[in-house]
């Protein structure tokens, strides 16, 4: 990413060309592995990058989400890329791959990843799985020094059934009672 920040100043092509080449060399390294798992390997990814403290770029794959919290409000940057997202359904589809849904009603897919975006996965690329991210810009993000304003990018799994509905001080005092953050 370094390098692209130099050779670049626009920081959504900056995170796209990066992700890409992350995902290329993460690739390259399974490939060259010899691993049995290794075309099962994968991850999400949620990248922030704040410009001259008033631009918020947010690129992610997967299903880490990234929150802006001002005001005491927790403002979504991110939305999972799930096969229940039809845009994202449309493209596996359109590249020949299928939705399996479990017995949960969980879809999956062609039965194995329950996203549709991911960096490696490499068993589920040809059929539409990508690592292009989506980017968000917030713009003219302006705050005083007085003003609390903390952008979220939450792990996996620590979000689950509290998603968007929280303000973010409430979900900040979940994740304290529940030992994930102190």
């Amino acid at each position: 990413m370094k390098r692209n920040l130099q050779l670049e100043s626009d920081l959504e092509s900056v995170l796209v060309k990066s992700f890409l080449q992350i995902d290329n060399a993460f690739m390259q390294s399974l490939y060259s592995s010899g691993e049995d798992d290794a075309l099962s390997a994968g991850t999400t990814s949620t990248v922030a990058l704040l410009r001259n403290k008033t631009e918020l770029v947010v690129a992610s794959v997967g299903d880490s989400p990234a929150v802006l919290c001002r005001e005491g409000k927790a403002e979504p940057l991110t939305e999972d890329h799930s096969p229940r997202r039809k845009d994202e359904r449309q493209r596996i589809q359109q590249c020949g791959g299928f939705i399996d849904w479990n017995s949960a009603g969980e879809p999956y897919v062609n039965g194995r990843l329950a996203m549709t975006r991911s960096i490696g996965d490499l068993q589920v690329k040809p059929y539409g799985v990508t690592a292009e991210p989506e980017v968000t810009t917030v713009k003219a993000l302006q705050y005083g020094s007085q003003d609390n304003v903390t952008t979220m990018v939450v792990p996996f799994g620590a979000w689950g059934k509290y998603k968007n509905a929280l303000t973010s001080s409430s979900f900040g005092r979940i994740m304290v009672s529940s030992g994930r953050w102190s």
